[in-house]
């Protein structure tokens, strides 16, 4: 039976011809769910107050998915979520900035062997049917999948080995085995972030040219825990710190030519940092640059380009700062010259390590982390700078796994 719910919110000021924004969407615990007859759930209130701050009318109508993506394709409906990029509906809508950051995961039963969720061809992996881990599964070449229609038939399946593992968000798959009174016996690793957002379709965009640039400002502000690193996420980054980073933060050249940037700028002001920051922004848009090729150049930049291009892509910049944060070595042009009033710089000189929360950088739809640890002398154990380094956390997360 289909569910067919409709909210709806006014504002005071007639929106879209007088029309309400209708979206749809389909109940999917914890992100979409009913309390009662209420229509609730993470995705539900972050869109909501997107668009109440932005004060718009909108409807909410629940709806199976396949229908969603139909009304969307006729017109029936302004948009739909939350979504992740899905090729179907590229040529029709665009999609928002995340809304929600899903974390899929390989579940396995402790008692079962190890399984390696890697082999394609072999290992049996159950999901749901229809869901975005499924169509996930099929794009990357999974042979063996198993989509049913609720987790109780996934436990079941797992229980009598008639697959290896599930696909899941963690929050849903920890929801579910709640609301089943499963016991916690499950081992997981981690397979991929998944950002959600919200499908606005074409039409609506192009009546409406500025909405989908407002809408995605305003996200930050109703659902600032997109960006946030789980303290499970942060200690795996802590390790990649005592096993990797540990190791060459150490380094001669590191703390040498850290050294030779505090000698350098000893006695510089900050009206010569603020000019020497307009020449580097001035030397990035032009083709001479002789302050950034000082730096790009020297042994300590060659050496972290070294690091880099051996991490096959984990380490997705480094440049080091002085103590007073103004760059002495770096992978790649960095975008300031000085960093002394950024956190990076900050957070890390005060506490000696600080890992940033999470980037997303949807142009390659990558997702990193900054960390930030305080150089220290050898003798005297004062802080002399600050290495930073980028991290794509997919590759880290399963690097440590």
């Amino acid at each position: 039976m289909k569910i067919l719910i409709i909210l709806l919110f006014f504002s005071f000021s007639p929106m879209m011809n007088g029309q309400p924004i209708i979206l749809n969407t389909e109940l999917a615990a914890p992100y979409q769910v009913m309390e009662g007859e209420t229509l609730s759930g993470k995705s539900i209130k972050t869109v909501n107050c997107v668009l109440s701050k932005l004060d718009y009318e909108f409807e909410m109508q629940v709806v199976t998915w396949k229908r969603a993506m139909m009304n969307v394709k006729s017109n029936r409906s302004n948009g739909l979520f939350a979504s992740m990029n899905t090729p179907d509906l590229d040529d029709i809508a665009d999609i928002s900035a995340p809304i929600i950051l899903e974390k899929w995961y390989f579940f396995t039963l402790k008692k079962g062997e190890r399984v390696d969720v890697g082999d394609k061809m072999r290992s049996r992996v159950g999901t749901i049917f229809g869901s975005n881990q499924y169509t996930w599964l099929e794009e990357n070449g999974y042979t063996n999948i198993q989509g049913v229609e609720t987790f109780a038939q996934l436990f079941k399946l797992m229980e009598i080995e008639r697959i290896d593992a599930v696909l899941a968000d963690s929050k849903t798959f920890y929801n579910e085995m709640k609301e089943a009174e499963y016991p916690d016996e499950y081992v997981y690793n981690f397979c991929k972030y998944t950002p959600l957002g919200v499908y606005f379709s074409k039409v609506f965009l192009n009546k409406n040219p500025e909405f989908l640039m407002k809408f995605n400002e305003t996200i930050a502000v109703c659902s600032p825990e997109v960006s946030e690193l789980t303290n499970e996420e942060k200690e795996k980054l802590k390790q990649l710190i005592r096993d990797v980073i540990s190791v060459w933060k150490e380094n001669q050249v590191i703390k040498s030519g850290t050294k030779a940037g505090n000698l350098k700028h000893k006695n510089i002001s900050l009206s010569n940092v603020s000019e020497l920051e307009s020449i580097w922004r001035s030397e990035i848009q032009n083709g001479e640059r002789p302050l950034i090729d000082s730096i790009l150049n020297n042994d300590l930049s060659e050496y972290l380009r070294e690091i880099q291009e051996k991490s096959e892509g984990l380490f997705t910049e480094i440049f080091v700062m002085d103590n007073k944060g103004l760059v002495v070595g770096m992978c790649t042009v960095t975008s300031d010259y000085w960093q002394g009033d950024e956190e990076k710089f900050t957070r890390a000189r005060a506490k000696d390590l600080f890992i940033d929360d999470i980037d997303y950088d949807s142009s390659v739809q990558k997702f990193q982390s900054q960390i930030n640890i305080a150089l220290k002398d050898d003798n005297s154990n004062e802080t002399i700078g600050v290495i930073t380094v980028g991290v794509d956390l997919e590759k880290a997360l399963r690097a440590v796994e």
